[in-house]
C-alpha cells in the first residue's frame, strides 16, 4: 500500500509543514468493437449507469477461483484475507470451498463496511499467499464492477478469478534471502535495527528505524526529531513475502522533506507478531476464539518500544511530536493508544480503518 494522500497530509501537519496537492483521479474506458467476423453482429456498448460495484450489491456475490498452481487441496484450502476481515489469512469465515470441477468456490453477503474489498488469496496463512506466474509480488486485488442488466432480480453475479503461484511453492533460495532477518533492507534512506522483546505476543523483533537526510551530519549532532511508530513494521519500507504490500514511507517522507514540505522526522516501523497479529491488534475481541491483547500491545509500546527508541536516537519529546499510525487492524490499535494515552500520541494516522467490525461498533 503506497503512503496515501491522508497519510502525507499528517507527516506535513506533524511536522509543521504545509503543502497543496490533489489526488490523482484514474478513469478507465470501456470501448465497445464491432465483430471481425463478417456478418456478425457489432457488440452494444455497456451502459456505465448499469455497472456497480459487487459490494453494493444486497444480495451479495459469488466468487469463483482457479488455482492454477495446483497446490490448494481439502487439507490446505483456499481463504480470502481482505481490509474487511482484518486481513486474516486464515478466517474461517472466508474460506473457498472446492466445487466438483476442481475450482474454487465462496458466496459472500453484501459487506457490513462501505468501503471497497481489497483482498488476497493465501492457503490458511501469510507464508502461503498468492503471487504472480513467476513467484512476484502482486497488488491488492479488487472487485471488478458488475453489469446490473445482466442480472436477474436477485442473481448473484458471479466472479472468475485465478491464483497463479503460492509463496511457500517459490525457489526456496529466494523466500530464505527474503526472510533473512540481517539482509540488507531494500529502502530509499538509512534505516537501522534495534532489538525488542515483548508484545502482546511476547517475541524478540527488530524495530526498523528510518533516519532522514542528514540525520549523521556533524551540523545535526544536537538536533531532535518528531517521530512516527507505524504498525505492521514489515509493509513499511520494502515488500517482503507474508505481507499484503508497502507503504512506501521512506520514499514519502524523503519527497516531501527534499521539497521542504515537512520538518526532518523518524519513522519507526514496529514488526506485527505473524500469526499474532489480530490478537495484538485487537482492543476488545473482533474474532470468535481470538484473545484480545491490544492492551498489552499499548503497553509494550509506551513502556519498552518508545523508551529504547528515545535511548537510542536522538527525539523530541511530547505529544506534539509523537505520532502513532497503521492502516486495517493497525489503524484501529493506534486510535485505541493514542485514546488510552493522548498525552503521549498527539496525531494519529489511520489508514483503511474498520470502526465497524462483523457488526460491532469499535
Amino acid at each position: 500500500m503506497v503512503l496515501s494522500l491522508c497519510a502525507i497530509t499528517l507527516l506535513a501537519s506533524m511536522c509543521g509543514g504545509h503543502f497543496a496537492d490533489s489526488p490523482r483521479v484514474h478513469t478507465q474506458h470501456a470501448d465497445a468493437w464491432a465483430s471481425v467476423f463478417a456478418g456478425a453482429p457489432s457488440l452494444q456498448p455497456v451502459d456505465p449507469s448499469k455497472l456497480v460495484q459487487p459490494e453494493s450489491l444486497p444480495q451479495g456475490f459469488i466468487l469463483v477461483v482457479t488455482d492454477k498452481s495446483g497446490a490448494a487441496t481439502s487439507d490446505s484450502p483456499i481463504y480470502l484475507a481482505s481490509n474487511h476481515n482484518g486481513w486474516n489469512p486464515l478466517d474461517a469465515a472466508w474460506k473457498l470451498t472446492q466445487r466438483s470441477d476442481g475450482k474454487w468456490q465462496i458466496v459472500l453477503p453484501k459487506p457490513k463496511l462501505d468501503s471497497r474489498m481489497a483482498f488476497k488469496f493465501t492457503r490458511g496463512s501469510w507464508d502461503a499467499e498468492e503471487l504472480d506466474a513467476k513467484f512476484g509480488k502482486i497488488e491488492n486485488r479488487s472487485l471488478p464492477k458488475v453489469d446490473l442488466s445482466k442480472l436477474a432480480g436477485d442473481e448473484k453475479p458471479i466472479i472468475e478469478l485465478a491464483i497463479e503461484q503460492f509463496s511457500d511453492k517459490a525457489p526456496k533460495d529466494a523466500i530464505s534471502s527474503a526472510k533473512d532477518p540481517y539482509r540488507a533492507i531494500n529502502a530509499t534512506g538509512t534505516i537501522r535495527r534495534v532489538e525488542v522483546v515483548g508484545g502482546g505476543v511476547v517475541l524478540t523483533r527488530d524495530l526498523l528505524v528510518w533516519l532522514p537526510p542528514g540525520y549523521d551530519d556533524a551540523a545535526n549532532v544536537t538536533r531532535r526529531y518528531p517521530v512516527l511508530y507505524l504498525q505492521d513494521g514489515q509493509n513499511v519500507f520494502e515488500k517482503l513475502p507474508g505481507v499484503p504490500g508497502e507503504w512506501e514511507a521512506d520514499e514519502a517522507a524523503t519527497r516531501l522533506i527534499g521539497e521542504r514540505a515537512i520538518e526532518p522526522i523518524i519513522i519507526v516501523g514496529i514488526p506485527n507478531a505473524g500469526e499474532g497479529r489480530i490478537a495484538e491488534y485487537s482492543p476488545i475481541e473482533l474474532i470468535e476464539g481470538v484473545t484480545a491483547k491490544g492492551d498489552a500491545y499499548v503497553d509494550f509500546l509506551t513502556r519498552e518500544v518508545m523508551p529504547r527508541v528515545e535511548r537510542v536516537f536522538r527525539i523530541k519529546g511530547g505529544a506534539a511530536n509523537t505520532a502513532i499510525g497503521g492502516s486495517s487492524l493497525g489503524g484501529v490499535i493506534s486510535l485505541y493508544a493514542a485514546t488510552r494515552h493522548p498525552d503521549i500520541f498527539g496525531k494519529v494516522l489511520a489508514e483503511s480503518t474498520p470502526l465497524e467490525f462483523r457488526g460491532r461498533s469499535l
